[in-house]
């Protein structure tokens, strides 16, 4: 997993200095308000995967939705995962040490619902 990480971190890398050599006013931003741009776009995408299994943005459900489509949702769920890895690229965090952050985070998760916090 880890090395398939790696190679997102990467090729999510190559895209963002294309994006900086591209769009003039990315490679301007402050960091500060690249990452409010993206906490937004994360927003707007969990929105849209919300939007996909058939509720509203007040959590009102889609009454008249028949059927899910879970490539939708699916498609949805990688765009998440793009900003996140944008995120990341960002903060200039690498695989290793996203995976130690997530596994201290998960000891301290799995400490709360130990004690159903």
């Amino acid at each position: 997993m880890s090395n398939n990480l790696e190679e997102m971190l990467r090729i999510q890398a190559e895209f963002t200095d294309r994006m900086i050599r591209e769009h003039s006013n990315y490679a301007t931003m402050l960091k500060r308000e690249r990452l409010k741009g993206l906490s937004n776009f994360l927003i707007d995408e969990a929105l849209e995967m919300k939007s996909e299994l058939g509720y509203m943005h007040n959590d009102e459900e889609k009454w008249w939705m028949t059927r899910l489509d879970y490539d939708n949702v699916e498609e949805e769920f990688i765009d998440i995962l793009h900003v996140v890895l944008q995120i990341a690229v960002e903060l200039d965090l690498s695989a290793s040490k996203i995976f130690d952050a997530y596994t201290k985070k998960m000891e301290i998760n799995i400490k709360r619902q130990d004690n159903r916090y």
